[in-house]
């Protein structure tokens, strides 16, 4: 078994993928926070002053505020962002543990410890479609 060819071709491509998946994740979740905590903190500022419109003005900010906080429940950010980041590290942590014993393992040994890295991104998979048929199920009535 070619362990060089597969950690090029299969193990380093998605340990890439779960790592920008994580951090698209996070940005979303952070970005998403951030501006519910900006619109929050105007609303009373801007309640404070009397002009026209302000009262509409005030009213969108509060339907942002709702869009804003279902699309970041209902899209699972943060979920995401950690099963993605949490799954990278499990990658990245075997591929080093396998870099340092890959000599001295027999060809069966090699196949049993990328059976081991298959598992994980199995896993992981499971969990992802588990999650979302979870979601589904919710949020359909």
């Amino acid at each position: 078994m070619d362990l060089n060819k597969y950690i090029s071709d299969r193990l380093d491509p998605q340990i890439d993928w779960y790592d920008k998946k994580s951090i698209r994740y996070k940005n979303y979740f952070f970005t998403g926070n951030i501006l519910i905590i900006i619109i929050s903190a105007l609303i009373p500022f801007l309640t404070s002053f009397d002009f026209d419109g302000n009262k509409h003005l005030v009213g969108f900010m509060g339907v942002l505020i709702t869009i804003f906080s279902g699309a970041l429940s209902i899209f699972g950010f943060y979920e995401k962002w950690l099963l993605y980041r949490s799954t990278s590290e499990k990658l990245k942590s075997e591929k080093h543990i396998l870099d340092l014993i890959s000599e001295k393992l027999s060809d069966d040994e090699k196949v049993e410890y990328v059976k081991k890295l298959e598992q994980i991104i199995i896993t992981e998979n499971k969990n992802w479609l588990e999650d979302n048929k979870n979601k589904t199920n919710t949020t359909v009535t």
